[in-house]
């Protein structure tokens, strides 16, 4: 069996089909998005079509996601394409690569009362939801302040100021250093000259390492 991958069209009991052979996969990527192509033309007003799979002899991601392409456009036009004859064990990848990148059409907008009272609904709920928080932090903070009110001897200034230089001003270098390296990514620009430096040669390479007279000279740091 010829490894070179093909789709052909025929007409089989007054319907079309296509016959699929060969290696469905990336080494003949050029060769099989042309004969997919080639055949969806031939098909492309046939109506209901079958992919006959039974000659593929290899199968992968690749191919794989070919047909699936070649499956959605004939099914966003209206037409239904099964596979047969597909070996079991490509099966599994067939059906791993459909449920990729699927997108849930659209819900439509329905107009009139009913339809704008829902949304107005949801739309106070979500309020609701987003400003429990604040009235939970707004009546914390009333709390406090009453009793410190009630009782002002209890009010412990020296740690109020304490977790204020905690939380305020210790925190500003970290926020700093954060805006700095985020500022820093974002200006900087790649290099358009990156390995454009010449590589030293064994001289360069070489001086400092050894004395003007010959001699070698090494870092104090060896204890030599």
């Amino acid at each position: 069996m010829s490894a070179t991958p093909s789709l052909n069209a025929i007409v089989h009991d007054g319907r079309f089909e296509l016959l699929a052979s060969g290696s469905w996969t990336a080494v003949h990527a050029g060769e099989l998005e042309a004969a997919i192509c080639r055949a969806a033309g031939e098909v492309a007003r046939a109506g209901d079509v079958s992919i006959d799979m039974r000659d593929v002899a290899a199968f992968d991601t690749y191919g794989a996601w070919l047909l699936e392409r070649l499956i959605r456009k004939r099914s966003g036009d209206g037409q239904q394409t099964g596979i047969v004859g597909l070996r079991e064990e490509f099966q599994g990848l067939l059906q791993d690569v459909h449920t990729i990148n699927r997108k849930e059409a659209p819900e439509a907008k329905r107009h009139g009362l009913i339809p704008a009272l829902g949304e107005f609904e949801r739309g106070l709920t979500e309020l609701g939801r987003g400003f429990l928080p604040f009235l939970d932090m707004l009546g914390a903070i009333g709390l406090a302040a009453a009793r410190v009110i009630r009782r002002p001897r209890n009010f412990r200034f020296t740690s109020m100021v304490h977790q204020l230089d905690r939380v305020g001003w210790q925190a500003t270098p970290i926020i700093l250093l954060i805006m700095c390296r985020f500022s820093d990514a974002c200006m900087t620009k790649p290099s358009t000259r990156a390995n454009s430096r010449r590589p030293k040669s064994a001289g360069a390479r070489n001086r400092g390492v050894r004395g003007s007279a010959g001699a070698a000279t090494y870092p104090r740091a060896m204890g030599i």
